[in-house]
């Protein structure tokens, strides 16, 4: 269990299904990756600059590379980029290790209500 006060207006909170004891929020302005320690949840934010002015950020899913051990043959799942959908049909493609956007592309006219990558990313 874990606690943490946001300033920012969140509308999505999700669990990281490939890096444990994380979670991704986003809302009004902000995408915000959180990694908890020691009962807490300390957080970055993505660097939006000017891109998320007025902008509401609705879903995310991470993107993923599944790396197999050369030695033991066992499979790690390593982060490259977190997906961030908004209420004006754009997609943000966040790069999880420097949390710079590196992208972003209109998808939809309208409100992105879901987001999903497909089983083999």
């Amino acid at each position: 269990m874990a606690r943490q006060l946001a300033d920012f207006e969140t509308l999505n909170v999700k669990f990281n299904s490939v890096v444990p004891n994380s979670v991704i929020a986003c809302g009004k302005e902000n995408i915000k990756l959180y990694k908890m320690k020691n009962g807490h949840l300390p957080g970055q934010l993505a660097l939006l600059n000017n891109t998320a002015r007025g902008k509401y950020f609705t879903n995310s899913v991470m993107q993923y590379s599944e790396i197999e051990s050369s030695k033991t043959g066992a499979v790690t799942c390593k982060p490259n980029y977190v997906f961030v959908t908004t209420m004006d049909g754009l997609l943000y493609f966040v790069n999880y290790n420097t949390r710079a956007v590196d992208k972003i592309i209109q998808i939809h006219d309208d409100t992105i209500s879901a987001l999903i990558l497909s089983p083999n990313n």
